[in-house]
């Protein structure tokens, strides 16, 4: 179990979320009159049960658990090292915009009816506030899926929780990156929301005095802020160490220089120069922001910040720099002590090009006869380049020999290093051909794969789609904005994929494949969208006392609750208003499309017949919104 760091216990659901949501739901044409509902309010409010005690982990985990206060909670093992990644993400997450997000991995969603409710479930267990927020994330490869579970008090609208949802999928799409997904989506949110330099609401509790001016502080925020303090601290003195060992390492390379020159002449210690000259200017640079950083003018700390990265980056350039030339010095002197021996080895292998270019260009001619002229653009000259360093070759061991001849040691390791060099690339540039030939195999193989399985993902692509939209325009008025924005992207990548069919059978397959994917998704975000309207009427009807008025009233002439009380929930799309409220008639179709429905009270109503869901999930018990989904 990865677990990070705790949040100071909140407090648990709103002791009048219950009456909330029954007033919600007759505002919603879904429940008896306000008198009624009202009624209930006052009723409730006095006697609503204490938040329910934070509950031990259920066994096994997938089941809904109380996470302890943890806010990553990775019971998958799935983030590994990235762990810490996603932790700071949500540490800025809070710091900037007093959204506190708990996240949690488990394997598979089990132990409750639907995705959203594990997620709920999770969060009352947790004792999460009315502000606090919790994003569910199940691994197993059968069973990838998300549900989120936002508080009625996040300064988060449900506009901004499908997207971040929408994100947060297109991020985990053929992927098995979590912390990229979960990145995403807390990238999302902070995209979304403006600076909130003070957290107003903690855990459901605002911490406002007189005039709205904060009077307390939060625990949590107070060990953020030494938290920080400490890792601001840890980075000077990081930064001030690398400046310090840049100044020496640049001084010991002005000598190394020096020797350099001496040795091998000012022309071929150009390259050192030009390093060294370029290590100084990065070194000057690092220094400039350190002296900003001491002076009496104060920055922002997240602009200390800013600069210590630069203080570190710059010094960690320079110093890599310097010890490439330096390297490549200490070989020069190496080839200087051995260059006799070297010049033997690589005329041995110098005249063995010939023979390889040659079997190159054989290779080369072989493909021309099955690819076209702009396959092979990469390496059409390949014979030739490769002849010119093996003819480069030949010439820099003779002036290497003349070089042990005429006792000047080193002349002959700068000829020996250049032979080398040319030696390689010659070599190189004649496996580039062999290289090529086998990508050019290995592509038209999978065209010819891909192209005979592009029109059945196709047929089952359009076949997805077309289930899914009878599906949500059977009960369109029950279900969100995730859905219909999953199909409507299943329809484009569909088109997308019927226009590649035959230009780029690849590409058209993974687009087909795409579609088929997302109307799979939208399906079962629609499904969840039902089935949360489903248990919010069935949970009216039990908490209210009118269900049996309510289910076994008239509707449409009949007894049928989903015909009669569902209808009002839907609504059709034609945007006809319900008119039925206590003895009139809804217009509004039912939520498999039912016709209108009457109610046996004795007054109309006027008040909508539909109810607004967040991403798949909508509003739920405690007032929780947010949705889920597959990926």
């Amino acid at each position: 179990m990865r677990r990070a760091r705790r949040h100071p216990a909140r407090p648990g659901t709103n002791p009048f979320a219950r009456a909330a949501a029954v007033a919600a739901l007759a505002g919603a044409g879904l429940l008896a009159v306000a008198p009624a509902s009202a009624a209930l309010a006052s009723s409730a409010a006095p006697t609503a049960p204490a938040a329910p005690p934070v509950a031990a982990p259920t066994a096994p985990l997938e089941d809904p658990f109380d996470i302890g206060g943890a806010y990553l909670a990775d019971e998958s093992g799935v983030l590994g090292s990235d762990a810490a990644r996603v932790q700071g993400a949500l540490d800025r997450l809070y710091a900037d915009h007093a959204v506190a997000l708990y996240v949690v991995l488990v394997p598979a969603f089990t132990g409750a009816p639907s995705d959203t409710a594990w997620a709920d479930q999770t969060a009352n267990l947790s004792s999460l506030g009315d502000a606090d927020n919790l994003l569910a994330i199940a691994t197993d490869a059968d069973a990838r899926s998300y549900a989120t579970s936002f508080g009625p008090a996040a300064p988060v609208t449900d506009a901004q929780i499908e997207q971040a949802s929408a994100a947060f999928v297109a991020a985990m799409r053929g992927s098995d990156d979590y912390a990229s997904g979960i990145l995403a989506f807390v990238d999302s949110l902070n995209g979304a929301l403006a600076p909130s330099p003070v957290p107003w609401v903690v855990g459901g509790v605002a911490l406002v005095g007189v005039g709205g001016i904060a009077t307390a502080v939060v625990v949590s925020n107070r060990r953020r802020k030494r938290a920080q303090a400490d890792s601001d601290e840890a980075l000077a003195t990081k930064a001030g160490s690398a400046l310090v060992a840049l100044d020496d390492q640049l001084k010991t390379s002005r000598e190394e220089l020096g020797f350099a020159e001496a040795q091998f002449g000012e022309k071929l210690t150009q390259d050192f120069r030009a390093a060294l000259e370029s290590a100084q200017a990065q070194a000057k640079q690092a220094f400039e922001l350190q002296q900003k950083l001491d002076d009496a003018v104060p920055e922002t700390p997240e602009q200390r910040r800013t600069m210590l990265q630069q203080v570190i980056e710059l010094a960690t350039a320079a110093d890599a720099t310097l010890d490439a030339q330096a390297d490549a010095f200490d070989e020069l002197r190496k080839i200087e002590q051995n260059a006799p021996a070297l010049i033997d080895e690589l005329a041995t292998a110098q005249a063995a090009l010939a023979a390889t270019i040659a079997a190159g260009e054989k290779e080369l001619a072989g493909l021309q006869t099955r690819f076209s002229a702009k396959d092979l653009d990469a390496v059409d000259d390949a014979p030739d380049q490769a002849r010119a360093r093996a003819d480069f070759a030949a010439e820099s061991l003779d002036k290497a020999r003349a070089a042990v001849t005429g006792g000047d040691s080193a002349a002959a390791a700068v000829a020996v290093r250049g032979a080398q060099q040319a030696i390689a690339q010659a070599q190189q540039l004649v496996a580039s051909i062999g290289a090529l030939g086998a990508e050019l195999d290995a592509r038209a193989k999978r065209k010819a794969k891909a192209a005979t399985a592009l029109q059945a993902a196709i047929s089952d692509a359009r076949a997805s789609i077309a289930a899914t939209n009878d599906y949500i325009s059977a009960r369109r008025g029950g279900i969100g904005a995730t859905a219909r924005t999953r199909v409507a992207e299943a329809e484009r990548h569909l088109a997308t994929a019927t226009s590649l069919a035959s230009s780029d059978p690849e590409k058209a397959l993974a687009e087909a494949n795409q579609a088929r994917d997302l109307a799979a998704s939208a399906l079962e975000s629609a499904r969840s969208d039902v089935e949360q309207a489903q248990r919010e009427l069935a949970r009216a009807n039990s908490s209210t006392g009118y269900g049996g008025a309510i289910v076994g009233g008239r509707s449409g002439g009949d007894g049928s609750f989903m015909g009669g009380v569902l209808g009002g929930l839907i609504g059709s799309s034609s945007g006809g208003s319900p008119r039925g409220g206590f003895g009139g008639s809804s217009r509004s179709g039912g939520l498999f499309g039912g016709g209108s429905s009457r109610s046996s009270w004795g007054s109309s109503s006027r008040s909508g017949g539909s109810i607004r869901r967040a991403s798949s999930g909508g509003s739920r018990s405690g007032g929780r919104r947010g949705g889920s989904g597959r990926f």
